[in-house]
């Protein structure tokens, strides 16, 4: 399993890219705020919740992460105020996901495999494609 350490180097790497600030946040002030946050060009202040997992050996046992009910609690109040700019990327092996913040509860209580596959990301992008993809729809 990806440690959240590893999944953070790999993600500051968007630094690269002139038009992205991003920096890892230990937010003991607000329990369930998200592990980085970021600025993007053109876009504003985003904000990332990392987490890691395991496939389970059927595909049909649901995949659990470790979502807090505090971070339940903030992406849904981040969702009421009608921000879009908070998402978890989920890494499993070598596979990472960018799900929406408004499935919280979801990672939570647990999804299917074939639920989680409508976040894929393409194992190509780099982080600041990542980003830039996911936060210009």
């Amino acid at each position: 399993m990806t440690s959240e350490a590893n999944m953070w180097q790999w993600l500051r790497k968007a630094n690269v890219d002139p038009d992205i600030f991003i920096y890892r946040v230990e937010n003991i002030t607000y329990p369930g705020g998200s592990d980085v946050q970021g600025y993007l060009r053109d876009y504003g202040t985003f904000y990332i919740e990392l987490k890691n997992g395991v496939y389970p050996a059927r595909e049909s046992t649901l995949l659990k992460f470790d979502v807090h009910e505090s971070q339940v609690n903030w992406h849904h109040r981040m969702t009421n105020l009608g921000s879009l700019s908070h998402v978890f990327l989920v890494q499993i092996e070598r596979d990472r996901f960018l799900v929406p913040g408004n499935w919280a509860g979801s990672l939570r209580a647990g999804i299917i495999r074939e639920q989680l596959e409508h976040f894929r990301v393409a194992s190509r992008l780099q982080p600041h494609e990542m980003i830039k993809t996911f936060f210009r729809r």
